[in-house]
C-alpha cells in the first residue's frame, strides 16, 4: 500500500492510497487540490507580506524614491485597476516626469531588481522548499512539494 499524506500547517489533512491513483488526470486533480492549499497558506500566513519585506531591501538607502514610487503606484492602481500593463506604463511615465535623468535611471534599475526579486521569492515559495514549512506531501517520511505520478 502506497500512502501519501497532505499536511497543512503541521497537521495531516488528507490521506491518499496511491494504489488507486492510476490515471494522469487523477494526479492532476490531486495536485490541483494541493495547489489550493498552497494558495490558502500564501494568504493565511502572510507570505506575500514576508516577500514584500524582503523585496523592500532592494530599495535600501533609496527610501525616498521607494515612497514616491508607492505614492504614484497607488494613484495609478486606482485609475487603471483592470489593466496591469497600462498601470506599469503610467508608473514609468509619471516617474520620468517627476525625476531627473539620473534619478529615473536609478528608479528603473531598482524597479527591475524589485520585480526580479519578488518573482524569484514567489517562485521559490510555490515551487521550492520555502512552502514545505506550510504545505507538503509526505511519503515514507519524506516531504515533497506535490504528488508525483
Amino acid at each position: 500500500m502506497a500512502i501519501e499524506k497532505v499536511y497543512y500547517n503541521g497537521k495531516c489533512i488528507m490521506t491518499v492510497d496511491m494504489d488507486y491513483v492510476k490515471e494522469d488526470s487523477m494526479y492532476e486533480y490531486l495536485n490541483e487540490i494541493y495547489g489550493m492549499f498552497h494558495d490558502r497558506a500564501y494568504k493565511e500566513f502572510g507570505i506575500e507580506n514576508k516577500i514584500k519585506s524582503e523585496v523592500r531591501k532592494v530599495w535600501k538607502e533609496n527610501e525616498d524614491l521607494y515612497e514616491l514610487k508607492n505614492q504614484v503606484e497607488q494613484k495609478v492602481e486606482q485609475a487603471f485597476e483592470d489593466n496591469p500593463f497600462e498601470k506599469e506604463e503610467q508608473l514609468y511615465r509619471i516617474m520620468k516626469e517627476r525625476l531627473n535623468d539620473e534619478e529615473f535611471e536609478l528608479f528603473t534599475k531598482l524597479r527591475n531588481e524589485e520585480v526580479k526579486c519578488f518573482n524569484k521569492l514567489e517562485q521559490n515559495y510555490f515551487e521550492g522548499k520555502d512552502c514545505l514549512g506550510y504545505v507538503w506531501v509526505e511519503r515514507n517520511g519524506q516531504k515533497r512539494n506535490g504528488f508525483v505520478g
